[in-house]
């Protein structure tokens, strides 16, 4: 594909968006949205990021079939667990990111960046607004897709966001 592993930039913008709406209208899920930056990103639509605060889960992803209707599972290319403090009382870290991004006129970034594993094998850490999360999961039609290595690569990341825009 010739794109030399780097870090991708998303912009990610508080409070919804009027051209998405939640299949279920659940109340707990915070959605966002973003826009990735660079070149290679251009023709790629804006997508969806989706924080569940109750089950520390992020996911991101875009609307498939551009009917401004989204299925938060079956839409995502990928899923993100929030690192969480079991032994602490504070507000959880998926808990302040909701509160963050639940608000319209709120800003942040989301960074995939990539980490080398071996020579063969370029993986990513992902960090939302100064929350570093969990390596992802890769999702097809809600379903976790599981590579040979276990790990959802850098590679796979770039096709995802990359075939948004076909």
């Amino acid at each position: 594909m010739g794109i030399s592993p780097r870090t991708v930039k998303l912009k990610v913008k508080g409070g919804g968006s009027a051209s998405f709406t939640t299949e279920r209208q659940d109340e707990d899920i915070v959605l966002a949205t973003f826009k990735a930056r660079g070149k290679d990103f251009k023709s790629v639509p804006k997508g969806f990021l989706a924080i569940d605060p109750n089950s520390n889960l992020v996911y991101t992803g875009f609307d498939a079939d551009q009917d401004g209707i989204i299925n938060v599972k079956k839409d995502s290319f990928a899923q993100h667990t929030v690192q969480i403090d079991p032994f602490s009382n504070d507000i959880t870290a998926s808990e302040k990111l909701a509160n963050q991004f639940s608000s319209k006129k709120s800003k942040g970034k989301m960074l995939f960046k990539p980490k080398e594993l071996s020579q063969s094998l370029v993986t990513f850490e992902t960090i939302l607004s100064d929350e570093r999360l969990s390596p992802s999961t890769q999702l097809s039609d809600g379903d976790p897709v599981l590579s040979t290595d276990g790990s959802y690569t850098y590679t796979a990341l770039i096709n995802d966001i990359l075939s948004a825009g076909l």
